[in-house]
C-alpha cells in the first residue's frame, strides 16, 4: 500500500513540471483562441486570409497542447490502473491516490476541450478561406 503511494509521489515529481507547463500554455493561448473564435468575419479578403492563417497556426498549436495533455495522461495510466485495482470501500482515505485520479480526469477533460477548440479553429479557418 505504501509502495503504491510512493510511486505516485515519485511520478508527480516528474509530471508536475509537465502539468505546470501545460497550464501556463493553456492560459497563454486561451485569450488568442477565444478572440479568433468570437471575431466577426472580416469584410476585406486580405484580412480574412490573414485570420484564416492565424486560425490554422493556432489549431496546430492547440493540437500540440492536446498531445501534451494526452501523453502526460498516458504516462500516468499504469499508476491509475494500480490505484483502481487496489481500491476498497471503507478504511482510510488516500489523498495521494485521489489526487492521481483527479489529475487523470483533468488531463482527459483538458484533452477533449482542446480538441474541440482545435476543431472549431479549423472550421473557422475553412469558413474564412
Amino acid at each position: 500500500m505504501k509502495e503504491l503511494d510512493q510511486s505516485i509521489v515519485d511520478a508527480f515529481g516528474v509530471v508536475s513540471l509537465l502539468l505546470a507547463f501545460a497550464a501556463a500554455y493553456s492560459a497563454a493561448l486561451w485569450p488568442i483562441v477565444s478572440d479568433l473564435l468570437t471575431k466577426q468575419k472580416p469584410i476585406v479578403n486580405a484580412d480574412r486570409q490573414q485570420d484564416a492563417r492565424r486560425c490554422r497556426a493556432y489549431a496546430w498549436t492547440m493540437g500540440t497542447l492536446a498531445a501534451l495533455f494526452f501523453l502526460t495522461g498516458i504516462m500516468l495510466t499504469p499508476l491509475t490502473i494500480d490505484v483502481i485495482q487496489d481500491f476498497t470501500f471503507g478504511g482510510e482515505f488516500h489523498t495521494v491516490r485521489a489526487g492521481l485520479v483527479l489529475v487523470q480526469v483533468t488531463l482527459l477533460s483538458g484533452t477533449i476541450v482542446v480538441i474541440v477548440l482545435c476543431r472549431r479553429l479549423v472550421k473557422r479557418k475553412n469558413d474564412w478561406s
